[in-house]
């Protein structure tokens, strides 16, 4: 409660002194400090995993004094449908932090997200540098420094089965694209408890299992945000591993 209340003061103060900006960031970050403190739950309604991210977003354009842009293409009925907490944050803060950071003007974050194939496809796209292939190949190991993208899949596949994950690939012409694919259904355990529940009648009845496998969703490929050609050429077939993809992304 003091830090609440003292953020409070603090834009009652930049209220009165007329500073609107600082007011808006106080109030930004006090909501952001809420989500994380309230809710312990491992997810959220995207709707409210959003909001945090927007905020988030506001304080890093204003401490990088407008270097980028962010632009949303992102399908309504996705926010009403559960997500890991955070789940985009490491992505976005990679962007800015590494991807941006020797952008003076022009840098351009693009969020998108769909239904597709019995999934949700999330992706994360900027125009910078790109990662190294080193970085790239380290991304996932147990001894990368980008722990915060490291540690969402391996969130993803504790809440939803090792058919879905994270996919990196360089943008041809600089960037990076960060593809995250979940399951469609709104309980963050469904995929886990259907495998298990199949599993059991499997044994009370003597029936085989399905031979795909229970979390055999995803087999289409994958595309991204603007229509591009896909990441790459292979499809995703269960079980989806967390991939750094070696070689740049073709743009038309």
């Amino acid at each position: 409660h003091f830090l609440y209340n003292t953020l409070n003061v603090v834009n009652l103060m930049a209220l009165e002194n007329d500073q609107p900006e600082i007011s808006r960031m106080l109030v930004g970050l006090s909501a952001m400090l809420r989500y994380t403190a309230q809710n312990k739950k491992e997810t959220a309604p995207f709707r409210d995993d959003f909001a945090w991210l927007s905020e988030y977003l506001h304080i890093l354009s204003v401490r990088y004094e407008g270097r980028f842009t962010v632009e949303r293409d992102l399908d309504p009925d996705l926010f009403g449908t559960e997500v890991p907490r955070l789940f985009l944050q490491p992505f976005v803060e990679n962007a800015v932090l590494h991807g941006l950071a020797d952008c003076e003007e022009g840098g351009v974050i693009r969020l998108t997200g769909k239904f597709e194939d019995g999934c949700r496809i999330f992706t994360v796209e900027d125009n910078g540098v790109g990662m190294s292939e080193e970085a790239l190949h380290n991304a996932f190991a147990d001894t990368t420094d980008h722990l915060g993208i490291a540690n969402v899949g391996r969130r993803i596949r504790l809440l939803y089965g090792s058919g879905f994950g994270v996919i990196l690939q360089n943008r041809k012409g600089g960037g990076l694209v960060v593809r995250v694919t979940l399951p469609e259904g709104r309980d963050a355990l469904s995929v886990k408890e259907k495998s298990a529940n199949e599993e059991k009648e499997s044994l009370c009845t003597g029936k085989g299992p399905n031979p795909e496998g229970p979390d055999t969703l995803y087999q289409g490929k994958g595309s991204n945000p603007e229509g591009r050609e896909a990441l790459s050429d292979r499809k995703i077939i269960h079980p989806v591993k967390d991939v750094a993809v070696s070689g740049p992304q073709p743009v038309s």
